[in-house]
């Protein structure tokens, strides 16, 4: 390796450190509140509730979106077979 790349793979080793430190720290910060703090505990169950019920209606979107591209494809299909049934 050169000297560059180890210089680069130790300060992502120590960004990644960092950012494992932050999220130790985030999850204490969270934690205390909900211990604290009712209205926070509150507010975030219902944050989390919200965001499963959003995350689920992503999924159904994006496999409606994968059965119209298809249903799209095979119509187009269609139209070329006639075209080509006509000539």
């Amino acid at each position: 390796m050169t000297l560059l790349t180890l210089s680069l793979h130790s300060l992502f080793q120590k960004q990644a450190m960092l950012v494992r430190q932050l999220e130790e720290e985030v999850v204490k910060s969270r934690q205390h509140a909900k211990e604290t703090n009712p209205e926070i505990k509150a507010h975030i169950e219902a944050l989390q509730i919200e965001n499963d019920h959003l995350t689920r209606e992503v999924a159904i979107l994006k496999e409606t979106i994968k059965v119209r591209e298809r249903v799209i494809k095979l119509i187009g299909r269609s139209r070329l077979i006639v075209r080509l049934m006509h000539c």
